[in-house]
């Protein structure tokens, strides 16, 4: 038996698929091996998904928005009006600062004229000792005639007072300087070695009216009669202890730190603050102990005594007083000071 003739075929090409298509293509129909009749079922072909790659990254660029252009305004001529204005402002301006430069100076002016007199009087005062005139003693201010130290009370067979004799030394000044130490606030041992000093030294020299109150006056300026920074005057007139200036750097050592133990510069010593070169010079033995000792006030006193009436110089001549006082110490404020301590002391012993 033959078969039927198929006048349709059920067979259909699948067209090739192209190359680099990676596509899935569903073939509908899948050929049998046999003509005999088969289900028929989809066959789904995959492809490979092709890689896909991050962009690379830009870098941004910051967008900068662009500047409306304006036109700039141009300049409007001032009115007169204004321009008047303006130069009556800088005039007044002009005129109250030339009025308070004017109260400046006239503030100036009347603080200066206050107080310029009292500058000079000051700086008179400090550089210029007051004269005393011939008739009057060291210190100017005291009544004439100054009462001299007097050893302790002696008469002879006819009442007279007897003279006052330098071999005694200052012991013999006792009774008087008890009597004034009270009143002028100074030790009686040092008050009996300025006392023994003027009477020796103007033995020595009678021209030069040496008086104590002058040697009291440096005293009270070098170290206070002896107690400075403590110190007390024995009663064999030194001082415990011992009184040392401060170190002169200026001068250099001269006694190789015999007197005042350096050996590198020189120190004022002793109660009259004695620097040692000089010392050596003027050195004295008031007491009679057979020693020179500049921390003794007998000895130190004496010292100065002859220190100030040297070049012949008369202290009752102001010129020559005050030039004694400077050659002690070469400083104005110090000779001014000297006056007023042995002015003030020469009135107080004269008070009654």
């Amino acid at each position: 038996m033959t078969p039927p003739l198929q006048l349709f075929s059920s067979r259909r090409k699948t067209p090739a698929p192209t190359q680099g298509d990676d596509t899935p293509t569903v073939d509908l129909v899948k050929r049998p091996d046999s003509d005999a009749p088969t289900k028929v079922e989809p066959a789904v072909v995959t492809r490979k998904r092709p890689k896909v790659t991050a962009p690379k990254s830009r870098k941004s660029v910051p967008v900068v928005p662009e500047e409306s252009w304006v036109m700039p305004a141009l300049p409007r001529k001032p009115r007169l009006s204004e321009v008047r204005d303006g130069k009556r402002r800088a005039h007044r301006a002009l005129a109250f600062r030339a009025l308070g430069y004017l109260g400046i100076a006239l503030i100036i002016a009347g603080v200066s004229f206050l107080l310029v007199p009292q500058v000079r009087a000051r700086n008179a005062a400090l550089q210029v000792v007051p004269a005393p005139s011939q008739s009057t003693p060291a210190a100017p201010s005291a009544p004439d005639p100054f009462v001299s130290p007097t050893p302790a009370p002696s008469a002879t067979a006819s009442g007279a007072p007897v003279q006052p004799n330098v071999q005694a030394g200052p012991a013999m000044y006792a009774v008087w300087a008890q009597r004034l130490s009270p009143k002028l606030n100074i030790p009686v041992v040092a008050l009996q070695a300025y006392a023994y000093a003027q009477v020796a030294q103007n033995a020595a020299t009678p021209n030069c009216n040496i008086s104590w109150t002058l040697l009291a006056g440096i005293g009270r300026a070098e170290s206070d009669h002896g107690q400075e920074k403590g110190s007390v005057l024995n009663a064999d007139g030194t001082s415990t202890p011992p009184i040392l200036g401060i170190r002169l750097t200026s001068i250099r050592d001269t006694d190789n730190g015999q007197l005042d133990g350096d050996t590198q510069y020189d120190r004022a010593v002793g109660p009259m603050q004695f620097i040692p070169s000089t010392w050596k010079i003027y050195a004295s033995d008031a007491n009679g102990d057979g020693k020179a000792d500049p921390f003794n006030i007998n000895d130190a006193a004496l010292a100065s005594a002859k220190l100030l009436c040297a070049n012949g110089r008369n202290l009752r001549n102001g010129t020559d007083w005050g030039a004694a006082v400077y050659a002690y110490n070469r400083v104005n404020t110090y000779v001014a000071n000297v006056y007023k301590y042995a002015d003030t002391y020469a009135r107080q012993s004269l008070a009654s």
